[in-house]
């Protein structure tokens, strides 16, 4: 499925990690490690956005930065300690980057 819909907008889904496909499901660690063994770059260069603070911010753990998505709120799941956006969109994605560095 998710291939269909990055090839569908032209983009590079290569290194898409899957939690099945990985054997670890969020917050472990282990999924966010298989994300960073794909790739050439140090964690601190990647952000996650994610929708559930509790599974999604175990991203930290490998040193990632994490932002919560409130667009795709998930039963209590809320934070007021980490960087948030609305919506995900370009214009919040880029001024949370630059809160971020």
């Amino acid at each position: 499925y998710y291939t269909d819909v990055f090839e569908r907008h032209s983009l590079d889904y290569r290194g898409f990690v899957v939690s099945e496909k990985a054997g670890a499901e969020k917050p472990d660690p282990q999924i966010f490690q298989a994300f960073l063994e794909k790739r050439e770059k140090p964690a601190e260069k990647f952000v996650y956005f994610g929708n559930y603070v509790d599974r999604d911010k175990g991203a930290e753990k490998v040193v990632m930065d994490f932002v919560w998505v409130k667009q795709f709120h998930t039963f209590d799941s809320s934070t007021e300690e980490k960087p948030q956006i609305d919506q995900l969109n370009y214009r919040n994605v880029k001024d949370a980057l630059n809160k971020i560095s």
